[in-house]
């Protein structure tokens, strides 16, 4: 959280839900929670909240929601939860 602590909070919101739409749209949610971008997850869905998208916000938080609660920002413990459910 250092390295955002001067960035001003909108930006935040924004530049989380801009990488859940990369990641998600290049590789799904699996991709999204596998790859260090999903530590942002609560960010992302308070953007997509922020912007008028709630029920975008809600699929986010569905899908953060089956990797258990609270939600595991270890990335080694999201890892070990969504790797066996990736598909080619």
């Amino acid at each position: 959280m250092e390295s955002i602590q001067s960035a001003p909070w909108e930006a935040v919101l924004l530049y989380s839900l801009h990488w859940l739409h990369l990641e998600v749209y290049k590789g799904g949610f699996w991709q999204y929670f596998y790859n260090s971008t999903g530590t942002s997850y609560p960010e992302a869905s308070e953007g997509f909240t922020n912007i008028g998208m709630k029920d975008v916000a809600n699929v986010v938080d569905r899908a953060a929601v089956k990797l258990g609660t609270p939600f595991p920002f270890d990335i080694d413990r999201r890892r070990e939860l969504v790797g066996p459910l990736r598909t080619e």
